[in-house]
């Protein structure tokens, strides 16, 4: 899954734990038993191989990580941050002088 733009990381974290549900429920079916080192194992594959995200800026990709992987020094590697050219925003007294009609104020 790729997110391009992630803010908060809840949609990487809503997708990674469905993909993280349905490989607990395989293990779950293959050994009716899930020791917790696995069950950590499974969420860092998950990160590892299914999620990747593109954020704006550093804090995006600071926000992002500490969602998917708290505290834990997970597998995060593919959140990155990418800069984009800024564009320039005319200001909106410009585009109101430019979109009125030439002889409206008479």
């Amino acid at each position: 899954m790729l997110e391009i733009n992630s803010k908060s990381g809840l949609y990487p974290l809503y997708a990674a734990y469905s993909i993280y549900r349905a490989r607990l429920d395989e293990e779950w079916c293959k050994h009716n038993a899930i020791a917790p080192d696995r069950a950590k194992a499974l969420w860092e594959q998950t990160l590892k191989e299914n999620i990747f995200v593109v954020c704006k800026t550093p804090m995006a990709v600071a926000i992002t990580k500490r969602t998917l992987c708290g505290f834990r020094t997970a597998s995060a590697r593919e959140i990155s941050s990418i800069s984009f050219p800024a564009s320039p925003i005319p200001s909106k007294r410009s585009s109101a002088i430019s979109a009125t009609p030439k002889g409206s104020g008479d």
